[in-house]
């Protein structure tokens, strides 16, 4: 596992910033995933809960382009440590994951995407997801967004040392 720092922590922090403040004045919504996610849904899913305005309005759609920046930018980081555009398809996530993940490919793929589909649980019973919620919400010190961010790091805190104390 390379553990070379390639993007400085600053410059990470001062681009979401500045897409914060520039998302909030250009769309009067706040930053988030789950709504983009939501968007996504909207344009394949015939379930009437995308059918709402709040993914599909003109407004909700400009959310897409949040979502193809993460994968532009994925990229770009990508090649810029590396050099390369190839990409290999690895599950690999460190040590600590790797020794409570199954070791099975596609018993390791379920358990990620069942993780997955709790996180979209939990940004929907939390009305945003924990990166809308903490950098957003806090940067508007918005209350509820206080309060569950705060939860947010007492519930990993939590599972991290359960995870440390029965499995590694």
């Amino acid at each position: 596992m390379n553990t070379e720092i390639i993007w400085e922590a600053w410059f990470g922090g001062l681009v979401i910033g500045l897409y914060i403040v520039i998302q909030q004045w250009g769309t009067s919504k706040p930053l988030g995933c789950s709504t983009p996610f939501g968007n996504a849904c909207a344009l394949v899913s015939k379930k009437s809960f995308f059918k709402s305005k709040t993914f599909t309005s003109a407004s909700a759609r400009t959310n897409l382009w949040f979502l193809a920046g993460i994968l532009i930018g994925g990229f770009i980081a990508t090649y810029s440590a590396s050099g390369s555009w190839e990409m290999p398809l690895s599950l690999e996530m460190g040590k600590h994951y790797d020794a409570f993940l199954p070791d099975v490919l596609w018993l390791k793929a379920l358990v990620l995407i069942f993780g997955g589909l709790l996180i979209g649980l939990g940004a929907r019973l939390a009305n945003g997801c924990a990166s809308g919620h903490a950098m957003a919400g806090i940067s508007m010190l918005n209350p509820i967004s206080i309060f569950a961010t705060i939860l947010f790091f007492v519930g990993g805190l939590i599972v991290v040392n359960l995870l440390n104390y029965f499995f590694l």
